[in-house]
């Protein structure tokens, strides 16, 4: 910003000729008194030239001469004198000149020389003191508009100084106020920075943790996958094939199965038929129901078909002592608790040996009355409690009679209203179909579909699985 104005701009003084040395202006102002001055002297120096020449006045005229060069003081101009003083002295020459010619006694050049002299003198003194007077005046009028001009200089550097300091004050507060606008706006594009950096950071985390998820997901359904796959070699292991008859047509067999999750192909319900000798007469009947649900229960349910085929194939003495060596070799391998029914079926006769530990009994549905069923008590408790003696019992199947193996998840059906099924339920269903149909796995699919239509809505919570064997 230009803080100096055009009227703070210094101005170069100037001074008129006089000041600078020069003679005075002859301008017509200035000219008229000199000039009037003029006439006065020469009309006096002419009445002294008369009286000198016509009135020989002797003794004054020198005097006289001197006295009306003395007047062009006043007049203040050297040339004047310069010029009165040069006709004063011709004047005096042809005064001189006038007496010589008539003879008086007024013809020393001595005194025509000593009056020239005193004229001469005395106009040069006038001249000189006029002009030193003109230069101290000069020189005064110099200093004193040098003087006027240092005091304008002043008060104009003065007034550019206050004008320069508010100039600087203004631009101070500008400067001020536009720091602290830079301030604020610095801080606010901080804000906006460290939100974005923020704003970045939560994406990234975001991302991040949606990448994390992913990798979750892909590893669930890797796992899932594994599980799968090891649920199916599990469901071969634990669940083998059940033909649809056994003994050359005297024993017709139907079995289904349905894991409590949804994802798996088996849980801890588990059935099995099993040659006992030459597998021609005798056939071992199991099922059983191993505490949890999904793989973990597949692997510990796996360990006890594994044992109770190894000990049934051996041609142990009864059922009783089977349970008895299966209970023992698990106990210290099984943490948690198993329910097993193990029978041995004469396929000749129909007689039926058995062991319960502890598992839902068996439904007995009679050829002459299959209205009711009956049901084959436990005769031990559960496996996995440390008690190693079992007992076991029989039934005789008549022609026509068949035998429903089941576990819990059927008998704990419950209805949308919360009634529980039972296992009254569920026989009352088996003895139903078991007179519309002789295909035992018809048989088995249909006491499925009804408990899960009794159900309905409601997913059943546990494993299913249902053995059923008809003498013919």
């Amino acid at each position: 910003m230009n803080t100096v104005t055009e009227k703070q701009k210094l101005e170069t003084p100037s001074f008129p000729d006089s000041i600078a040395g020069a003679a005075p202006d002859d301008s017509e102002e200035q000219s008229r008194p000199g000039i009037r001055l003029l006439f006065l002297n020469l009309l006096l120096l002419g009445s002294i030239f008369f009286a000198d020449v016509y009135q020989d006045e002797h003794y004054h005229v020198s005097v006289l001469y001197n006295v009306c060069i003395a007047l062009t003081l006043w007049s203040w101009r050297p040339r004047w004198t310069m010029i009165v003083t040069i006709a004063a002295m011709a004047m005096r020459v042809i005064s001189h000149l006038n007496d010589i010619q008539l003879g008086t006694d007024d013809t020393y050049g001595f005194n025509l020389f000593v009056g020239l002299f005193v004229q001469a003198l005395t106009g040069g003194l006038i001249w000189r003191q006029i002009v030193v007077q003109q230069r101290l005046e000069a020189h005064l009028l110099l200093a004193g508009q040098l003087e006027k001009d240092k005091r304008r200089q002043e008060a104009a550097l003065l007034e550019a100084e206050r004008r320069t300091r508010f100039n600087l004050e203004h631009a101070e507060e500008q400067t001020r106020r536009h720091t602290t606008e830079l301030a604020g706006a610095l801080s606010e594009a901080q804000n906006a920075m460290r939100q974005a950096q923020e704003a970045m950071q939560s994406e990234r985390a975001a991302r991040l943790r949606e990448a994390e998820a992913r990798e979750r997901e892909i590893k669930a359904f890797r796992d899932l996958e594994r599980v799968k796959n090891l649920s199916v070699a599990l469901h071969h292991a634990v669940l083998p094939e059940v033909p649809s008859e056994i003994a050359n047509g005297r024993v017709h067999l139907g079995a289904r199965y349905a894991p409590a999750e949804r994802d798996s192909h088996i849980g801890g319900d588990f059935y099995d038929v099993l040659p006992i000798g030459d597998g021609s007469r005798y056939f071992g009947l199991a099922i059983g129901d191993v505490a949890g649900h999904g793989v973990e229960a597949a692997a510990q349910t796996a360990l006890v078909t594994t044992t109770l085929r190894a000990y049934a194939l051996e041609g142990a003495d009864s059922p009783a002592e089977v349970m008895s060596r299966v209970a023992r070799a698990i106990d210290a391998q099984l943490d948690s608790f198993v329910s097993l029914f193990f029978g041995v079926l004469d396929t000749e006769t129909g007689r039926l040996v058995y062991c319960n530990a502890g598992h839902e009994p068996p439904i007995i549905l009679t050829a002459d009355n299959p209205d009711h069923p009956l049901a084959l008590q436990s005769t031990g408790v559960i496996l996995g409690v440390g008690i190693m003696d079992f007992e076991e019992s029989q039934y005789f199947l008549n022609p026509g009679d068949a035998i429903v193996m089941l576990t819990d998840g059927l008998t704990e059906a419950r209805a949308e209203s919360g009634l529980l099924l039972g296992w009254e339920g569920v026989a009352a269903m088996a003895a139903n179909r078991y007179q519309q149909t002789l295909d035992m796995q018809s048989l088995a699919d249909t006491i499925l579909r009804d408990v899960r239509e009794f159900a309905t809505r409601v997913r059943l919570s546990d494993d299913v699985a249902l053995l059923i064997a008809r003498f013919v």
